[in-house]
């Protein structure tokens, strides 16, 4: 695991730091798309809410759609 965060976790966030909200509309985008990808994001956003206690109010469920 330790060779995977080197690898592709610590660099991913490294870049991402400066221009988080671009990153994260550019993932938003593509979740669109990609039910997989959506799951993932909703769920980060709740451990994020739990984890830093932030009120989610006015935040729109995502749209996933069906096959």
């Amino acid at each position: 695991m330790t060779s995977f965060l080197r690898r592709f976790t610590r660099p991913l966030l490294v870049q991402v730091t400066d221009h988080g909200p671009a990153f994260v509309e550019l993932l938003a985008a593509r979740a669109e798309h990609d039910p997989a990808l959506a799951a993932h994001l909703f769920g980060a956003l709740f451990e994020l809410k739990d984890a830093l206690a932030l009120e989610c109010e006015g935040v729109a469920d995502p749209i996933i759609p069906q096959k």
